[in-house]
This record gives structure tokens, sequence and C-alpha cells, in this order.
């Protein structure tokens, strides 16, 4: 039997769960249908005094409502599947792979910003293409992804150089 892990204080999905550290990462609408924004907790702390807001710059700019958030059991890694802003301002149209450095549940920053490391490349002729739902494999040296790239949506893995 399944029961609700959440509040009813907006719509709550997407759920990643970093099991060493217990903290789980998701998409929310909280407080009260608002714009969707990536949400963390430590497990079994989940009611609204306790979440945080996962502080992500730039990506919000974009209203996206799917970040279809992956974190590694430490949580020191998320990937983030989302669209972002382009070099001359403006939302590009397609999502990208993005990896996220994270400790205590937020990002590491750099200057006072989170630092985003895009992961997957638009450099393809059709703006349209997602990239999305990825995850590690072989430790933090790889990922899988789905992507409609070639027309269809496909699984694609990516290695570091």
């Amino acid at each position: 039997m399944a029961v609700p892990y959440n509040t009813d204080n907006g719509e709550d999905y997407s759920p990643a769960v970093a099991n060493q550290v217990g903290r789980m990462f998701w998409m929310s609408t909280r407080p009260s249908n608002s714009n969707p924004r990536l949400l963390t907790a430590r497990i079994g702390e989940v009611a609204d005094p306790n979440v945080q807001q996962v502080n992500l710059g730039k990506v919000y700019d974009c209203n996206t409502s799917d970040l279809a958030p992956w974190t590694n059991p430490e949580g020191t890694a998320l990937l983030l599947s989302t669209q972002h802003e382009g070099p001359g301002g403006g939302c590009l149209a397609g999502r990208d792979i993005w990896l996220v450095s994270m400790s205590n549940g937020q990002p590491l920053l750099q200057d006072g910003q989170p630092v985003l490391r895009r992961l997957t490349d638009l450099n393809i002729s059709a703006s349209d293409v997602d990239d999305g739902e990825a995850a590690f494999g072989g430790g933090l040296c790889a990922i899988f992804f789905s992507s409609n790239r070639g027309g269809n949506h496909e699984i694609y893995r990516a290695t570091r150089r």
C-alpha cells in the first residue's frame, strides 16, 4: 500500500534519493501551486518547515517545470535535465543534462552563484532536442540518459574525456 509522503501544499514529483546521507531532492509547486522548483530535505523531514529550495541560479529564469533530478548515493553530485538561458539571453528550446556539485543539500558556489556544468550539448541542427532522465553509471565517470536527438527517444551513454 502506498501512502502520501508529502504535504497537500502543492504538487510534488520526480524524487531523487541520496541514500548514504538520507537526503531527498524533488520537484514541487509548493507553496500553493507556484512555479515548479527543486526542493530538498532530509528523509523523514519533508514537512514544510524543514524543506529548502535548492539555489540553481539562472536555471529558474527559464520557468522550466521538469528538472528531472537524479543524485548519487553520497549526495555530492546532482544531475538535472533542463532548459537554460542562451548566450544572448532567452531560453533555449531543448534540454541538456547538467551536473551540480553539492554539499549539505545545496550546490557549491563560485562568486555567489551555483556551479553548473553542462554534460550534454545541443550542437545539433534541431533546436528541439531533449536530453533527459539521466543517471550515473560507473561511478561519476559516465552517465546514461534518454534523448530524441535521433528522432526517437533512445538511451545514450556519455563518458568523461
